[in-house]
């Protein structure tokens, strides 16, 4: 891209938000917008899940927010497979 006098100009890079995880024990929602982590133990499956919730804009700052929990399930190993298949 180049500026009236010919002259190259800089694209400014889109930045991405800085999250911060927050858990929230006692919330009940089930919606997620990403399973933030899942972890083995012996036949058991445990994930978790969280929703992303934005901060407000600010001039000049990188877009930021925080990934809060929404669901946590614990599954047994084989029907974590199960379910990973009919959602992944």
């Amino acid at each position: 891209m180049q500026n009236l006098a010919g002259q190259p100009m800089a694209i400014p890079t889109p930045q991405m938000p800085t999250m911060v995880y927050v858990d929230r024990p006692e919330i009940s929602e089930t919606y997620a917008d990403s399973c933030f982590r899942i972890s083995i133990e012996g036949f058991n499956a445990k994930l978790e899940f969280v929703v992303n919730r934005m901060d407000d804009p600010k001039p000049g700052v990188p877009p930021s927010g925080k990934a809060t929990t929404a669901d946590r399930g614990n599954k047994r190993r084989d029907s974590a497979r199960s379910f990973q298949s009919s959602h992944g």
